[in-house]
């Protein structure tokens, strides 16, 4: 425990300076001491571009999803790849979690030195380095759970072989993961999982089957009636799974655990596991990462379609998902160059903020440290239309008289995207002053 504290002092202790997105000071300042700095975003206190999550907006998300597993008697393991900041995942896990989920053994290292409990590597390993870097890791942090996925022979082998050649002194959980037909990775039938189950019986007592995982979400489509179907035809697939490891015995029976539920699909996941659940013994997990921020744009059209599902419920009363949960992730940039009518030219790009799900979505405009215009998300009169490395390229009605100088706040599409490309970002009260530097390790 010791140790975990002094990871996250590290943290508190280490400096800033102007090398980092977002500082103006050139003389080091103490990340633990920015909140004393009252720094300002309208006061232009900061360097621009700079990224901000809204303190506010992040803890009703987090209390949202906390009140829903509770309320739904299920468990709540975040994946961190979102932020990968331990100073919001400790606020989480104040907050209260069964566990946390990674993606790799990088982001395992960072949570094992927090000193979480219990963890879930929601990819698969297959080769022998990085699995015997999980191995080491395990050693090392033995008080820890973790959690491994095999969705395939050559995978349970390479375990089997690499754990007689290193001696653990502990125990490893197994989930077997499963998927669709054309989806991601995951065994597909139920052939495939029983042999793939007779491996697994192989491993020494220091690995445990632990139940079952899949990824709602890369069994989506274009179509979307065919993406709901595929993913109650998946949750359908688990409870066929985990029946057979209760029957046979092959499951640790003090966790047996099915896991899913992003943050896209986490109310169908629930209902379908009320739907299928034919015993208590089965424990249910989700996984959510994006909605301690979720995002404008495509984010905010996926918590429309949950309210549009009429699934989501607190203590047996439905509710509308963009009640719980809102975006909270913002980027500000000022107008840097003006040369053509109804265009300019604004200082960030590619390398600030992510574009895969769409481009960043103008939210308002300041002038002279005022709000000078707001703006609807849904507002087709201004918008990005391209991005450099450095550059945002945006278009605009010729009324809104943007000029050079002003600043626009932005909602992003992807906050996962948009926060590695900072390893430092900024919480702000809604008053624009910055109250925390969150340092991100991805």
């Amino acid at each position: 425990m010791k140790k975990n504290r002094e990871f996250i002092q590290e943290i508190l202790n280490s400096n800033l300076d102007t090398s980092i997105k977002g500082i103006s000071e050139i003389s080091k300042v103490k990340l633990k001491n920015i909140p004393k700095k009252k720094w300002n975003i309208l006061n232009e206190d900061v360097q621009f571009p700079i990224l901000t999550i809204n303190k506010s907006i992040f803890r009703k998300n987090i209390d949202s999803m906390h009140m829903y597993a509770s309320s739904n008697n299920i468990f709540l393991a975040p994946h961190s790849k979102t932020s990968m900041s331990p100073q919001l995942l400790l606020k989480i896990k104040n907050r209260g979690c069964w566990g946390f989920t990674v993606a790799n053994n990088q982001q395992l290292s960072v949570l094992l030195r927090m000193g979480i409990n219990r963890i879930i590597i929601a990819n698969l390993i297959t080769n022998k380095s990085n699995l015997l870097n999980l191995f080491k890791l395990t050693n090392k942090y033995s008080s820890s759970k973790i959690y491994l996925c095999v969705d395939s022979q050559y995978g349970a082998n390479l375990i089997y072989k690499l754990a007689k050649e290193y001696k653990l002194n502990t125990t490893i959980r197994i989930f077997i993961e499963i998927g669709n037909k054309n989806s991601r990775s995951g065994i597909r039938n139920i052939n495939s999982f029983k042999l793939l189950c007779s491996s697994l019986k192989k491993l020494s007592e220091n690995f445990l089957i632990a139940g079952v995982l899949f990824y709602e979400g890369a069994t989506a489509t274009k179509n979307y009636s065919k993406t709901l179907k595929n993913i109650d035809r998946c949750i359908k697939f688990s409870f066929e799974c985990i029946s057979y490891l209760q029957k046979n015995e092959l499951v640790n029976p003090r966790e047996c655990i099915i896991s899913g539920g992003g943050s896209e699909y986490f109310d169908l996941i629930t209902h379908g596991f009320k739907k299928y659940k034919e015993n208590n013994k089965i424990q249910l997990i989700i996984r959510p990462g994006s909605y301690i921020a979720y995002g404008h744009g495509y984010y905010q059209r996926s918590l429309e379609k949950i309210n549009n599902r009429k699934k989501l419920f607190l203590s047996n009363k439905s509710v509308k998902a963009t009640k719980l949960f809102s975006p909270s992730l913002e980027l500000w940039s000022y107008v840097i160059s003006q040369q053509d009518k109804g265009k300019a030219i604004l200082n960030f790009g590619k390398r600030d903020v992510s574009f895969d799900l769409g481009n960043p979505i103008p939210l308002a405009i300041y002038r002279n440290g005022k709000i000078y215009k707001k703006l609807k998300e849904t507002d087709k009169n201004i918008k990005i239309y391209k991005l450099n490395d450095q550059h945002a390229f945006l278009q605009f009605k010729y009324s809104y008289n943007i000029q050079v100088g002003d600043l626009l706040k932005f909602g992003v599409s992807h906050p996962c995207i948009s926060i590695d490309k900072w390893n430092t970002f900024y919480m702000i009260d809604n008053n624009h002053y910055i109250t925390e530097a969150i340092r991100s390790f991805f």
